[in-house]
């Protein structure tokens, strides 16, 4: 059988593009994963997710402005459920670090984020010190993302719409023949055209991603006070003097406890076939810094997991064709900011693998900075 479309990758960024070829232009269509849907080796995984407007670029501002208006509810209409729980989002640094530049971008693309003083933040935020802060961003359009239900019921619309879900496909290689071909030990796959979405592999699969560098994250979840619900508790991210003192958070969804962790960029260029526990170092780092930001008594750990972040060298996204084969399109290097972007990703691949190009709502500047690497 030759597929119309295969998709190579079956996290949120793989089945949020089976969703739009399914639902625009039919199939066959075939989700390919070499592990099992919802696994947890990549970036997909997990209860909850942020989403947010705010950013350190206008564009990128207005641009999430539009996927929360349109893309997600869109999502939401699709698979018959709310995939969003409401929470007021709070973001604060130092002065002379990465804060302002948010704070800039945010008020230039009037967004519904609004910059209080840090004694006004302690009124609204009262489970933060917010000692030492430039100011504080409220984000009146953040939420938690219901992460796990995003991937499984994107999976059961998928396969009800007629995809093929193919787990434990293990690609070895792609053919860029008449038709495409990808190699594995079960067989060979055929298709005219291909997506692939392939996370923390997608540089072993395609030439010219070799600069994606793999930085595996260390989460804890700590209880706090028992007030650590998304109406008791806000998403956070803490913005230091530069990219790797990020430090981020959001309240419990699907488990107990507030999750947090910091948010590493640079610096790391991880195996992504190498399991590996949890640092003990790495935790205990974020629980420190908890336990001075925090105005609430922080508790026990209550558990910690590992995630892939697969990193640019600017923290933006390769969103294009390939080069030398227009059939094929990519979408990698999401630098840990990826997961609330992804029903307008599914929509930008559409159209990328049908007509060849796409344009990036309310930013259209976006589809520049996505190039793929030359």
């Amino acid at each position: 059988m030759v597929y119309e479309v295969i998709v190579l990758g079956g996290g949120v960024m793989g089945l949020s593009a089976a969703w739009q070829v399914l639902r625009r232009f039919g199939g066959p269509v075939a989700v390919v994963d070499q592990y099992s849907l919802l696994h947890d080796r990549g970036s997909s995984h997990g209860y909850g997710r942020i989403t947010r407007c705010v950013y350190a670029d206008r564009a990128q501002v207005a641009a999430m402005a539009e996927v929360q208006r349109t893309a997600w509810p869109l999502l939401e209409a699709d698979l018959g459920r709310s995939l969003r729980v409401p929470c007021a989002g709070c973001f604060w640094g130092p002065p002379g670090g990465l804060y302002e530049q948010y704070a800039d971008a945010v008020v230039a693309a009037g967004s519904q984020v609004e910059r209080i003083d840090p004694a006004e933040a302690r009124r609204r935020f009262p489970a933060f010190r917010f000692d030492g802060a430039a100011g504080v961003l409220h984000d009146r359009s953040s939420a938690v993302v219901r992460a796990s239900d995003t991937v499984s019921g994107l999976a059961n619309w998928c396969r009800r719409h007629g995809a093929t879900l193919m787990e434990g496909w293990c690609i070895e290689g792609i053919g860029r023949g008449d038709p495409i071909k990808l190699y594995a030990p079960a067989g060979v796959l055929k298709c005219k055209r291909l997506v692939v979405t392939a996370g923390a592999w997608s540089s072993e699969l395609l030439p010219g991603l070799d600069a994606l560098r793999v930085a595996r994250q260390d989460i804890g979840y700590w209880s706090v006070d028992g007030r650590s619900t998304p109406d008791a508790f806000p998403v956070w991210v803490y913005l230091g003097d530069d990219p790797s003192s990020v430090r981020y958070g959001l309240p419990a969804y699907g488990r107990p406890g507030i999750k947090a962790a910091r948010h590493w960029v640079a610096g790391k260029d991880d195996d992504p076939d190498r399991l590996r526990e949890p640092s003990e170092a790495a935790l205990d780092e974020v629980e420190a810094f908890l336990g001075r930001e925090l105005a609430l008594p922080l508790g026990p750990r209550l558990g910690a997991e590992t995630c892939l972040y697969t990193n640019t060298a600017d923290e933006d996204f390769v969103i294009d064709a390939h080069p030398q084969d227009p059939r094929i399109v990519v979408a990698a290097g999401f630098s840990g900011h990826g997961f609330k972007w992804a029903p307008l990703v599914g929509s930008l691949l559409a159209d990328l693998v049908t007509t060849g190009d796409y344009v990036v709502p309310s930013a259209p500047a976006l589809r520049e900075r996505w190039r793929y690497p030359t």
